[in-house]
This record gives structure tokens, C-alpha cells and sequence, in this order.
């Protein structure tokens, strides 16, 4: 497309605009919130699952239901026809699913019987609605370049191509993929790289395509030129990579986006270096310059002081930065809740009061984000004795947590799986507990109850002075260094330049612009966190659960515990064992594991070698 330019200065603006869709899609918008809502009333009398054999009378039970259904159809074959017209008078592939909800309307219109055995087909009706309401708004604006020439317009490329030049393109694209590295982006740099002070430092990092891009240029863009650090940063499935590698002797100075369990499994086998390392007594080199520019316990400041719990190990030593930390939120359906009366539970009492209201509706609540630690550690247990040599598990404490666990399952019938973004946007299971990255989700998937949900902490356990617990284990990432890596005061440099504030919010925010709200990202640094684009509502909201969050060690043999406590769990529901027995019982195995471990690693020498020091 060409622009003329006049002499003079101009500024040429593109955006990408829904013009005459606006009003289409907004009134597609509200019929998709009537129908979610003929369907909570539908469910209410039928169930999820309705009896194909059994005449439910909806007509009659929902004196209203078949003249919303007229109105809501009529509505959509409006939307359908602006929608034709705006297409030049062609009918869309995204109409299409309009056509299907329209045909299904009015066959329960002219037979309400048939409504029972058309319900699953009318849920995935909404959602297709919902799908294309998604797409047709989130249209985004692709531009390849830009060009400026002058009067000469043949020095300009042409707008057209003709099918030679496009089959070009094609075979040399093709033949081109054969010699990309898809794992690499932006600048490789080599030893020999006069344009840095020092050697370049290699980084592997386990994320997303996007991700990986954006850090890269960031590197290139601000660190490399301000450290004099040149970086190689290479996108890898972790698994047994990691591993392999360091085994092999062939792996990288440090990895970003390590489960915060890891960490400690190779440093007691060895393989990474300690944070300890780079504070203020070993900061100053041999001509009294500083080697690095933040200190380790500088770096820790910027952080809450349980994101290190899960990276110290016996040695008192410190293996890996935080980078992300999430906690599951409880979301709720503020309009659900609102029809039915009921306010967002302050307590686990609370919520087993509303389940009967809840589930009278045919609904129910999903909570598999929160277990048996959420219920332990509000009640003021802990997962291991003093010194760590044994689970804490035989004691009352532990086993009233296992029991209210489990009990939501075994006396209240709490689904153990199930699609949470489907069940939470149709309003069947009008409160979810689910890690608060779940907020991406929705607002990609779910636009159409933007404004009909919100978040908060989660319920808590009420303590004898009358407040309330409402302590969370968290989960997250940390970035490691590898033993043994050369120039480590410059991959230190690295590492506490990657979690700083000012890097965290603008990854965070430069994600974002890339991949929308869908691609918000939690950062553990609390002052980066306060630069991401969150509302005031739900920023605080996140903020009072975080000031709830703790974690539990990682030790030797806590792969066990795990799996034990899983064990313990499916005995309790689908054997009808007792809780206390169980725990009891795979607490034994637990701590056999974990004493096996204790000395495969020497653990009660290292114990002893750090108290002498």
C-alpha cells in the first residue's frame, strides 16, 4: 500500500479497529451471557448430566426459559445478518457457529423436550460462541515494512507479486528452514568478540518461543552493552537436558526457569554453585574494585523471605534466585454468588456451609489447587521435625489437616478432576481454587464473563483469637549456576541483573504486549511486580494472599513424601481407608526414604561439618 508523503513531517499511524463490528459484537456479547444464564437454570433442575429417559418439564419448571430462548434467537439472527453485510454479503466461516446455535434454538423452541438430550451440545454451542466472540476481537494488526523512497518510484518494491515470484519465495523459505537454528536468536557471540570486555557466558533457559525472544533482545539491548557481557542464550526442553549435560561436561554457566524443587537435587549431588559466594567480604578484587554489582544478600532484599526456603540445603548454603512465585487465589462468579445470595467464603467453615447451598443448584467447587499442606500449615504444622531428619505427620495436627482434606471429597462429593476454565466460565462451579496465573486464562479464554468474576485469598482456618490463617505453599521458578562455570562473578552479574526489578517489569510488560493479558506474568520480585499492568482490585488482592505464603525444604528423599502422601490420599478415597491410619502408615515409608537418603548423601556429616564452622 502506498502513502504520499507531501513535504513536511508526518506521522503515519496504523491500528488495528473493529469499526462496524463494535456494535455486532457487543450485542453477541450479551447473548452469550443470557444463554450461560438459561443454562445455570437448566442445570439447577437437570443436573450436569441429565436423565435422557426422564421428562423434566423445563417449559414448566422455567416458566420463562422458552421466550428467552425466542428473544436470544431472534437476536442472533440479527447479528448474523449485520454480520453478512459488513462481510460485502458473504456469509463468514466464524457465522457459521451462530447458524449451528440458531438451528439448536429453535428446535427447543418448537420441541422444550428435547432440550435434556441437546444440553451438551448447547454448552459446546456457547463455548464455540464464545471462541468466535475471542477471535473476532482480538484481531491483531501484522505489518512486514515499512519503506521510504523518493519521487522514483520504481526504486520501490511493488505491491503485487505474480505467481513466479511467489513460488520463489515459497521453495527458498523451505530450503532456508533446512539451515536455521530455531533454538538461537538475535547475536551468537564467540571468544574472539573484541566489542566486550569479557568472554561470553552461556544461558539455557525452559520457556516459551516468545519468552525466549524477548529476553534475548533485552540482553542485547541493555545488559550486554551496560556489563560488558555478551550472552549466548540457547531455548531448551529441560527434562534430563540439564542433566545429561552436566554430566557430559557440556552444559551451560546457568539456566533460568528450574522447578524450585531442583535446585537442591543437584547441589547435593554437586552440580551447582552457592549464592553464598558473591557478598560484600568476597566482592573486592586485587585492585579494590568490585567484581560484581549487587550483592547476594542485597538480592535477597528484593524478594519475600520465604522464595529462598525451598533453595537452601543442609549446608546452610544457598543454590538459585527466585524468578516467578505463584499461590493459588480462589475465583469466584460474582454473579453466580449474587443469585444465589452468598458471599465469598472467609473460611473453610464457611465454604462446607456453602457447598450445600451451591450444590443444590447442581453446581459445584473446584479446589484441587489447594491440599494438605494449605490445611497443615494453617492449622501450625510443618512438613519435617526440627532437624529435618523426619516427616511431622504422626501428631494431631497433621491428621486433622489430612481429614478436612480429604473430607471435602469423601462427605461433600468435591469433583477430584475437571476442566476448570469451562466449569468456571459456564458458571458450574461458581468458585474455583486455582493458581493465580489462572487470571491469564480467563481473560483469554473467557472474555465473555469479563466483569462477572473476581478473585481473592483463599479460605483460611480460624484461629482462637478470632482472626484468620490463610497461609498457602507457593510454587515458581528460580534460575541456578552450574558448578564450575567460568567468569562467575560476570554469570553472577547476569543472574542478579535478570531478577532485578527494573528487568523482571520490563520482560513482564514486554511479554505482555506480545501475547496480551494471557501472557501476564508472575514475577517474584515484589517491587516488579507493582510496575505490571494488574487493576487496583486484583493487584491488592494478590497482595494480601501473598503476605500469606510460606514453603516447605526440599531435602534428600522428598520425592517419596510426594508420593506417599498421593497414596495416603487414594487409600482415604477409593479404599475408604481411615485418614489417620493411612497418613500414619505411609508416613513409616516416608521416613525410611528420607533416613536411606540422609546417608547416601552424608547428611549428619555435612550437618556436622557446618555447625563446627
Amino acid at each position: 500500500y502506498y502513502v504520499y508523503l507531501t513535504k513536511g513531517k508526518h506521522q503515519v499511524a496504523l491500528m488495528a479497529s473493529l469499526g462496524p463490528l463494535v456494535t455486532s459484537l457487543q450485542e453477541l456479547e450479551d447473548c452469550i451471557n443470557e444463554l450461560n444464564a438459561d443454562y445455570l437454570k437448566i442445570i439447577a433442575v437437570t443436573g450436569t448430566s441429565p436423565d435422557s429417559l426422564r421428562d423434566y418439564n423445563l417449559d414448566l419448571e422455567i416458566p420463562d426459559l422458552i421466550d428467552n430462548f425466542k428473544v436470544v434467537n431472534d437476536r442472533l439472527k440479527a447479528i448474523d445478518k449485520e454480520l453478512e453485510a459488513i462481510n460485502g454479503g458473504v456469509s463468514g466461516g466464524m457465522s457459521a457457529f451462530i447458524s449451528v446455535m440458531t438451528k439448536q434454538l429453535d428446535k427447543f423452541i418448537k420441541q422444550p423436550l428435547d432440550i435434556t438430550t441437546g444440553l451438551s451440545a448447547y454448552k459446546s454451542n456457547i463455548s464455540s460462541l464464545s471462541d468466535m466472540l475471542t477471535n473476532m476481537t482480538n484481531q491483531s494488526l501484522l505489518l512486514d515494512t515499512v519503506y521510504v523512497g523518493g519521487k522514483d518510484q520504481d526504486s520501490l518494491p511493488g505491491t503485487h507479486v505474480n505467481i513466479w515470484e511467489s513460488f520463489k519465495f515459497g521453495v527458498l523459505a523451505f530450503v532456508y528452514s533446512f539451515y536455521t537454528d530455531y533454538n538461537a536468536y538475535g547475536n551468537d557471540y564467540s571468544q574472539a568478540d573484541v566489542e566486550y570486555k569479557y568472554d561470553p557466558i552461556t544461558i539455557w533457559m525452559s520457556s516459551g518461543r516468545d519468552q525466549f525472544n524477548v529476553l534475548k533482545s533485552i540482553i542485547d539491548d541493555k545488559f550486554a552493552p551496560e556489563y560488558g557481557i555478551p550472552v549466548n542464550i540457547n531455548l531448551v526442553t529441560m527434562g534430563n537436558t540439564l542433566t545429561q549435560a552436566i554430566l557430559a561436561g557440556v552444559g551451560p554457566d546457568a539456566c533460568l526457569y528450574v522447578d524450585r524443587g531442583l535446585p537442591v537435587h543437584y547441589s547435593m549431588r554437586g552440580s551447582l554453585e552457592d549464592m553464598n559466594q558473591f557478598n560484600a567480604e568476597n566482592q573486592i578484587d586485587a585492585n579494590g574494585e568490585k567484581k560484581y554489582k549487587y550483592t547476594f544478600k542485597e538480592v535477597q532484599s528484593w524478594f519475600k523471605e520465604d522464595a529462598f526456603i525451598a533453595t537452601e540445603y543442609f549446608d546452610g548454603k544457598n543454590y538459585g534466585l527466585p524468578e516467578t512465585q505463584t499461590f493459588p487465589m480462589m475465583f469466584y462468579r460474582t454473579d453466580v454468588l449474587a443469585r444465589l445470595g452468598a458471599e465469598p467464603p472467609e473460611t473453610w467453615d464457611d465454604l462446607r456451609d456453602m457447598l450445600t447451598i451451591i450444590q443444590r443448584q447442581n453446581m459445584n467447587v473446584g479446589m484441587n489447587a489447594v491440599g494438605f499442606t494449605t490445611y497443615l500449615y494453617q492449622n501450625g504444622g510443618s512438613y519435617y521435625n526440627e532437624d529435618k531428619s523426619k516427616t511431622n505427620f504422626v501428631n494431631q495436627t497433621a491428621v486433622d489437616a489430612f481429614t478436612l482434606y480429604n473430607s471435602f471429597y469423601t462427605d461433600y462429593a468435591v469433583p477430584i478432576t475437571y476442566d476448570a476454565l469451562n466449569r468456571f466460565r459456564s458458571g458450574e462451579y461458581p468458585i474455583i481454587m486455582a493458581d493465580y496465573s489462572f487470571y491469564n486464562n480467563l481473560s483469554v479464554g473467557a472474555p465473555e464473563i469479563k466483569g462477572l468474576w473476581a478473585m481473592t485469598k483463599i479460605p483460611g482456618t480460624r484461629r482462637e483469637d478470632g482472626t484468620v490463617n490463610h497461609t498457602e505453599v507457593c510454587g515458581g521458578t528460580v534460575c541456578v549456576m552450574i558448578k564450575g562455570c567460568e567468569n562467575k562473578e560476570q554469570v553472577w552479574d547476569f543472574m542478579s541483573w535478570w531478577v532485578s526489578a527494573e528487568t523482571q517489569a520490563d520482560y513482564g510488560n514486554k511479554i505482555e504486549a506480545r501475547l496480551g493479558a494471557g501472557g501476564r506474568y508472575t514475577t517474584a520480585n515484589r517491587e516488579a511486580f507493582e510496575m505490571l499492568p494488574w487493576s487496583y482490585n486484583d493487584a491488592q488482592a494478590i497482595k494480601e494472599q501473598w503476605n500469606h505464603i510460606t514453603d516447605f525444604p526440599r531435602l534428600p528423599g522428598d520425592y517419596y513424601v510426594t508420593r506417599m502422601l498421593n497414596n495416603a490420599h487414594r487409600a482415604v478415597l477409593y479404599k475408604g481407608e481411615n485418614p489417620r491410619a493411612a497418613l500414619v502408615r505411609y508416613s513409616k515409608e516416608m521416613d525410611k526414604e528420607i533416613a536411606r537418603k540422609r546417608i547416601q548423601y552424608h547428611v549428619d556429616e555435612i550437618v556436622g561439618n557446618r555447625d563446627t564452622q
